[in-house]
């Protein structure tokens, strides 16, 4: 009887840690393409804001913008974050994140 039980219970840790796994795995995943998604939303925030404040000299404009920029100028409705708790950095016409090292 003390048998069964610790079989089972051995088999009970095993199936919650693969499951745990899985888990983990399908969350990163999430997370990285909800990253790559942010991205194009800031970089489409960032074109409009250069077309309207520069369109003469677009692709020279504003290197450095930040996200509250953004927001103020009604291009983004909300700063966005990382989902893994990275920032992104607008410099030099490209956007970061700090975990993901996503690139537009």
């Amino acid at each position: 009887m003390k048998v069964e039980k610790i079989i089972l219970l051995l088999a009970l840790i095993g199936t919650v840690a693969v499951g745990f796994f899985f888990y983990s795995t399908a969350r990163d995943y999430a997370y990285e393409k909800l990253c790559a998604q942010n991205i194009q939303k800031i970089e489409a925030a960032v074109n409009a804001y250069n077309l309207i404040h520069s369109p003469e000299n677009y692709f020279d404009s504003h290197q450095n913008l930040d996200q509250a920029v953004l927001v103020k100028e009604g291009l983004l409705t909300m700063p966005l974050d990382c989902p893994s708790g990275g920032m992104y950095l607008i410099k030099n016409k490209r956007i970061i994140c700090t975990v993901h090292n996503h690139e537009n």
